[in-house]
């Protein structure tokens, strides 16, 4: 053999063209074409595409089944594209297209035909754009096949589908495969390689290049002709058999066609003109859940199957970040870690700009007023809200301190939204902000703001809400005093989640009404399973939550519990965060996932409070060994997830993967890394929660914090004021200094207040969240053990 049998070019099957148009298949699909495109459409239906390719070989034989058989399915705005690396096979498909529009087949209208080398899709197609990819005996005869399916895995979407046709033991490459042989003996000529030649290898194949969860089966296949000499002669004049024959005679030519025709008259004598393979079948049964799957089907059989596509990576903007500054060392919100930008410490003058808006809105909104401004609200008029506030009578003001507080009446005072665009109102919080400033006083919200702070600056608190509505403070603000009502008068997330904690559970499982036991021993089952836990950092210095998909059951606890648990980790990952990092990664482990462990109301549950109610939380989510039926349940919580949530959800397969995002040795051994530590629970005991109790020790501390968010609130009138001009006053750097003085006195106040007003968790009582705050992201046993001496249950063996 002269050269590399599979290797080719375009130009190389010109004379290929015109043969292949008049073989029947092109003419009329083959029951091949039918069965791949028929399951394709039952794991993902052409009526949800938004792009397909028919990447080959050939002129578009499966592409026009799609368009001849699903044409009135194909929704309006998807892509459809006819794609060979020949530019006389494209040619060819035009032909053929056009031949269609002047019978009248409209849809036809819609086809793309495009030459495009199957190893190098994604320089014409852009990455994640299409959800469907087919091809017909392309990948197993190309030079680079890994490099094809690549390529093919980098142009589909999350969840997308690819249905390809894999030579395979058919009638007619043993044909070809005898006659080399009996021209030149010792030949030994195998038209499939091996990476494609056995069930095991295919596979291998595939997973090598990303996909995962392949599940096989054959089915019968046909293959038709007419003349038999001249499909002989036809099958010689493929590329990939002249780089076969290059250096043949004249004479072994000739022998070769008489013997591959003689050879094809024996295959199948009953039916001149059909070529078949074994009857061979071994059919797997899917649900409709699927929705990333793999069709490979031979010339003589249909070879079928499931894979997993993974989620690619959206390309990263320019976005600049900048190093904290050096004069900000005794600032606690600041780490030596980079500062992403819209972030404290990183803000753009408009950006601020915007801040100090949302500041002026949110106190109004609050009761608080600026006794040193004319009206009260320093700079409302300068934002874009305040059209109908302005002139409307003040109303008798309360004192508070220096502070004037309006009262419940007085929300006619309100910032007004009602122009705000509801189009994109995914919760309805602009309906409920109206309900809110009409049935609750200005100082429960406050009072729920000033709560969630906690530790935090409150300048950060804000720029979630900013950064969540793209800048826009009217919807910022809406989504701020949304989540303040949830907070206090929904989840009652300070007032009970927080102050109950872990310990308050257990005393409720004691309890001798039936009600309010099933709801403690359900909050606690869900952490003596380990069914979620904190543990390490990613490599950007987030709080890693590892859920363990497979310990929950639905049914097995309440609604109510399993909300309460959720918001109840939410919470104590919050405490973890070390500004500039402001969010968390969750792994969700998928090992073992079945049906049977899942859940949508929770689900819907999470996806809710992360989007509407801790905005600009969620860092990266992992979904770490998904199985081939969560593509069908990703497809479903993907269309529930906004698409920036969406676009941090990353799949991983291996501990190669996960170690894009978390250093090895902090990747648990459960998952295959190199970190030998196992979750065990550490159950609460009695006394640990005693200081809530102690008042004397607590009023002060509430009164000094009390002060001090009253001073912040002052500094930040004087900084607005300070800010009205067209530049900032001299005076205006300097207090905001002052503000950011007295953030770091609330951080401090907040973690000696901490004891009295937080149940102790778990992670209290490992060593994991220390005393005055201090964050140990891996304590050890032994620590553990000194923190408190406690029985400790370890569900590793729960399955």
């Amino acid at each position: 053999m002269a050269k590399d049998m599979h290797a080719s070019t375009g130009e190389s099957w010109k004379d290929m063209a015109a043969a292949f148009t008049k073989l029947p298949d092109f003419q009329k699909a083959n029951p091949t074409t039918k069965r791949l495109i028929a399951r394709m459409d039952e794991v993902y239906p052409v009526r949800e595409a938004t792009g397909i390719l028919d990447n080959g070989c050939g002129a578009g034989a499966l592409i026009s089944y799609i368009l001849d058989e699903y044409g009135s399915q194909l929704p309006p705005d998807a892509t459809i594209i006819g794609a060979d690396f020949s530019e006389h096979m494209v040619k060819a498909l035009s032909d053929k297209q056009k031949t269609r529009i002047d019978g009248g087949q409209e849809v036809w209208k819609r086809l793309q035909p495009r030459q495009i080398d199957a190893h190098d899709l994604s320089s014409v197609i852009g990455a994640g754009s299409l959800s469907h990819v087919v091809a017909g005996h392309v990948f197993f005869l190309l030079a680079d096949a890994r490099k094809a399916l690549r390529q093919a895995h980098l142009v589909l979407q999350s969840g997308g589908i690819l249905a390809i046709s894999h030579g395979y033991e058919s009638q007619h490459i043993d044909a070809i495969q005898d006659a080399v042989e009996s021209v030149r003996p010792g030949t030994q000529l195998k038209m499939v390689r091996k990476e494609w030649s056995t069930e095991e290898a295919t596979k291998a194949e595939l997973e090598e290049c990303g996909f995962e969860d392949v599940e096989i089966f054959f089915v019968d296949n046909e293959m038709g002709y007419e003349k038999i000499d001249d499909f002989a002669s036809m099958l010689v004049r493929m590329p990939v058999m002249q780089n076969v024959v290059d250096d043949y005679s004249t004479d072994e030519k000739q022998r070769l066609v008489q013997q591959l025709a003689g050879n094809l008259r024996q295959a199948n004598p009953k039916e001149p003109g059909k070529l078949r393979g074994r009857n061979l079948s071994a059919y797997t049964s899917y649900t409709w859940y699927i929705a990333g799957f793999f069709l490979v089907c031979g010339t003589a059989l249909i070879y079928d199957s499931a894979v997993r596509i993974e989620t690619e990576e959206p390309v990263p903007t320019a976005v600049e970040f900048v190093e904290a500054s050096p004069t900000t060392s005794h600032d606690p919100f600041f780490t030596s870690m980079p500062i992403a930008p819209g972030h404290r410490g990183n803000l753009t003058a408009d950006q601020e700009a915007k801040l100090r808006q949302l500041w002026t809105l949110t106190l109004h909104t609050f009761g608080v007023q600026d006794p040193n401004h004319p009206n009260g609200t320093a700079a409302l008029d300068d934002t874009p809200t305040n059209s109908e506030a302005e002139g409307k009578e003040k109303k008798k003001k309360s004192r508070l301190g220096i502070f004037g507080r309006n009262k419940h009446d007085d929300h006619s005072a309100s910032p007004k939204v009602g122009a705000t665009d509801e189009s994109d109102d995914k919760y309805g919080q602009v309906k409920e902000y109206h309900q809110i400033l009409s049935t609750q006083t200005p100082e429960s919200l406050r009072t729920a703001f000033w709560s969630m702070v906690k530790a935090d600056h409150p300048d950060a608190l804000l720029l979630r809400f900013l950064r969540a509505r793209k800048w826009d403070v009217n919807k910022a603000l809406v989504m701020l005093i949304s989540t303040m009502s949830w907070r206090g008068n929904e989840m009652h997330v300070d007032d009970d989640v927080i102050l109950h904690g872990e310990l308050g559970a257990l005393n409720d499982s004691r309890s001798s009404d039936a009600a309010v036991k099933r709801e403690g021993h359900d909050f606690l089952e869900q952490m003596r399973l380990g069914k979620s836990f904190l543990h390490g950092a990613d490599k950007e210095g987030r709080p890693l939550c590892i859920v363990r998909a497979r310990l929950h059951h639905g049914g097995d606890q309440t609604e109510k519990s399993l909300e309460r648990y959720t918001v109840f980790v939410i919470e104590t990952a919050r405490l973890l965060l070390r500004p500039p990092v402001e969010t968390a990664t969750i792994l969700f482990d998928m090992t073992h996932f079945t049906m049977a462990n899942m859940d949508y109301t929770p689900v819907k549950f999470m996806i809710k409070i992360f989007e509407a109610n801790y905005p600009e939380s969620l860092g990266n989510v992992l979904v770490h060994k998904a199985p081939w039926l969560f593509q069908g349940i990703w497809k479903i919580i993907k269309g529930w997830l906004d698409p920036v949530v969406a676009a941090k959800v990353h799949f991983t397969s291996s501990v190669e993967d996960l170690e894009q995002f978390i250093d090895r040795s902090k990747i648990l051994k459960e998952l295959g890394g190199d970190e030998n530590w196992e979750y065990v629970f550490v159950e609460p005991q009695d006394g640990e929660d005693k200081l809530m109790q102690d008042e004397s020790a607590k009023k002060p501390l509430n009164e000094e914090r009390q002060k001090m968010v009253q001073e912040f609130e002052k500094d930040t009138f004087e900084w607005i004021r300070q800010c009205e001009g067209p530049k900032p006053t001299p005076e205006a750097e300097t207090t905001k200094h002052q503000r950011d003085d007295i953030a770091t006195q609330l951080h401090d106040n907040y973690w000696k207040l901490d004891p009295h007003i937080r149940a102790r968790t778990l992670y209290d009582r490992v060593g994991m969240i220390e005393q005055d705050g201090k964050i140990n992201f891996y304590p050890s046993h032994k620590e553990a053990k000194q923190t408190v001496e406690a029985q400790a249950t370890n569900p590793s063996d729960v399955d």
